[in-house]
């Protein structure tokens, strides 16, 4: 009986510690903690919607949330990244609509002022006095170009874009990195529905389990428990052996959806009598243990932009070289994907050289 005894007192010691630190937890994330470390250390959905940088989507996965804000980062009402603007396009206004990922939104800049698109706008503006010229950061972190195109489709024509730039590259090969035959047409692949349940038990209901995890991961919960496929291989995957695995994925999975994809796109514009430009994507390989350092991904990038400059040349579209031009000094990027501002301004630069050098400015 004394054993017993014993046994239940520690157990019972234990689970009132354990409850006891798990109250701590608590106080800390919801009263204590820096705002950067409550958005942390929470649960996704119980973050104040205005705290949520992107927002289920009955077509898309998700999308930007509107009005997010978030220090100098911040969406507009429609939900695109940057200054309020108007649905219907003002008369003697030449609208550009930018769509990509994360590179197009500027992921590594905080400051909406110094993003890629705006600083194109102002360059050209400023610089060029194209002073009717409109440029809509059209980039979702994370989209790739099934996910641009259905954008397009039921959310960026209707702004009525005169111009259409088309940056994609690093996303769409995340979705050639599928399970072999999951590289599909629609993407599902690479994509789920948002799946709200895609946390354990453990880290949904325990915010010290939540706030080691977390730690341990250096992170927030990201977009992928939600939105991705059980048939994506991430690219730190312990599949096989990685380096032949995703060179076989390759492969076996070349990039005719991204053309067919483009394509597409291609065909909105010019049903609603806009004019598309297509542009390659460029990478810094400098940076250790990110992805678009690894072999196989710069293969998949070489890959993506082969398809972009045939395609262009093929149909006689407008395309530019972006990947041929824009400097890999690593002053110049953030990581191996994203450009800092500094980086943002040179990539401005270039882009706003070529649209005024070519005939799809007013």
């Amino acid at each position: 009986m004394t054993r017993l005894a014993t046994r239940l007192g520690k157990l019972g010691l234990f689970l009132a510690s354990a409850l006891c630190l798990e109250g701590l937890a608590r106080l800390y994330v919801h009263k204590v903690a820096s705002p950067e470390r409550r958005r942390q250390f929470s649960v996704y959905e119980n973050l104040p919607e205005h705290e949520r940088r992107v927002t289920p989507h009955p077509y898309l996965a998700y999308v930007n949330t509107p009005h997010f804000e978030r220090g100098a980062k911040s969406h507009n009402a429609l939900g695109w990244r940057g200054p309020e603007t108007s649905l219907d396009k003002p008369e003697g206004v030449f609208r550009i609509l930018i769509l990509g990922g994360s590179t197009t939104y500027t992921e590594a800049v905080a400051d909406n002022d110094h993003t890629f698109p705006v600083q194109l706008q102002r360059l050209l503006r400023e610089e060029y006095q194209q002073s009717t010229i409109e440029v809509i950061n059209g980039g979702v972190p994370g989209y790739n170009s099934w996910e641009s195109l259905v954008n397009l489709c039921f959310r960026g024509i209707t702004m009525e874009p005169d111009l259409v730039i088309v940056h994609h590259g690093a996303n769409d090969v995340h979705s050639r990195f599928v399970r072999p035959g999951a590289y599909h047409s629609d993407n599902r692949g690479r994509r789920q529905a948002w799946q709200w349940e895609a946390l354990s038990w453990a880290e949904e209901n325990v915010t010290l389990y939540r706030i080691m995890m977390r730690l341990k991961k250096g992170t927030h919960v990201g977009l992928e428990p939600f939105v991705d496929s059980p048939d994506l291989i991430g690219p730190y995957s312990d599949y096989e052996d990685p380096e032949l695995a995703f060179e076989k994925l390759l492969d076996e999975h070349p990039p005719i959806h991204f053309r067919n994809n483009l394509r597409n796109i291609s065909a909105i514009c010019e049903e609603h009598g806009a004019s598309m430009l297509l542009t390659t994507w460029a990478w810094c390989p400098d940076f250790e243990n990110d992805y678009a350092g690894f072999d196989f991904y710069q293969r998949g990038f070489r890959e993506m932009n082969a398809v972009v400059l045939a395609l262009a040349k093929e149909r006689g579209w407008p395309c530019y070289d972006f990947a041929a031009r824009m400097s890999q000094e690593k002053a110049l990027w953030a990581d191996g994907r994203h450009v800092n501002a500094e980086g943002a301004l040179a990539k401005a630069q270039l882009f706003g050289a070529y649209l005024v050098e070519s005939d799809l400015l007013p």
